[in-house]
C-alpha cells in the first residue's frame, strides 16, 4: 500500500494561497492533494491522532467543492497525513481538478516553445493549455491552429497541437488537442519547489 501511495502524483501547493480542507467549520491550509491523501497544515500536534477517523470537505478558490473521508496516518513537519478510505470517489475527484491544474512560471524560470521558427517564453502549462508570451509585432489570430514544440527543464522537448484561444496585450493562450502529459506537469513543478527549497537554504 506504501508503495502504491507513492506512485499517485501530488499537487503539491504554495503557503500563500493554498485550498483548504474543511473539517466541522475550520479551515485547514492543504499542503499536498494526491489521489490517494490530503497533507493539510495543522499547528496542535495532537489535534488529530494517528488512526483517526476524518470527514470534511475539499474547497478549491473556484468554490468546487469534494467531499472526502479519510483515516489518519501520521503528523510531520506541522502538517497531518490523511490516506482517504473512499478513494474511488476521491480519484476521480482529484483527476478532474487535475485537468485544471496550471503551473505558472516564475519570472526568470519559465521555458520555451518555438513555432514557426520563431522562440516564444512560456508562463504558464498545463495538460490542455499553454499561455506563451505575446511579442509586440505578433499577428496572432483567434482560432489559428499551432504546431509547435517547447523545452522544457529536464532538456526534453514535446511536440504540442493546438489553436489560439485567446490573446491580451501581452500574453496568448493556447488550447492543445494533443496536449502535455500530466507527470511533465509536475515535473515541472516539482523542479520549481526544489529550486524555491534550494535559494532559501543560500
Amino acid at each position: 500500500m506504501a508503495d502504491e501511495r507513492r506512485q499517485h502524483t501530488r499537487l503539491s501547493y504554495s503557503p500563500e494561497n493554498p485550498p483548504v480542507l474543511r473539517i466541522g467549520t475550520v479551515n485547514y491550509a492543504i499542503r499536498d492533494l494526491s489521489e490517494g491523501g490530503v497533507v493539510f497544515v495543522c499547528y496542535r500536534q495532537n489535534q488529530f491522532p494517528a488512526n483517526t477517523l476524518l470527514s470534511g470537505a475539499i474547497i478549491f478558490h473556484d468554490g468546487v467543492t469534494i467531499p472526502v473521508e479519510g483515516r489518519v496516518l501520521r503528523y510531520h513537519d506541522g502538517a497531518v497525513v490523511v490516506a482517504f478510505t473512499q478513494e474511488a470517489q476521491s480519484a476521480a475527484a482529484f483527476r478532474e481538478r487535475r485537468r485544471f491544474f496550471r503551473l505558472r512560471y516564475p519570472r526568470g524560470e519559465e521555458v520555451g516553445m518555438k513555432w514557426g521558427g520563431t522562440p516564444y517564453i512560456v508562463i504558464e502549462i498545463s495538460e490542455e493549455g499553454v499561455v506563451v508570451r505575446r511579442h509586440v509585432m505578433d499577428a496572432w489570430k483567434v482560432g489559428e491552429e499551432v504546431r509547435a514544440e517547447v523545452f522544457f527543464h529536464d532538456r526534453t522537448a514535446l511536440q504540442i497541437v493546438g489553436s489560439v484561444l485567446r490573446m491580451t496585450d501581452s500574453e496568448v493562450v493556447l488550447q492543445l488537442s494533443s496536449g502535455i502529459p500530466a507527470r511533465t506537469v509536475f515535473d515541472e513543478q516539482r523542479y520549481l519547489i526544489r529550486k524555491s527549497v534550494d535559494l532559501r537554504r543560500h
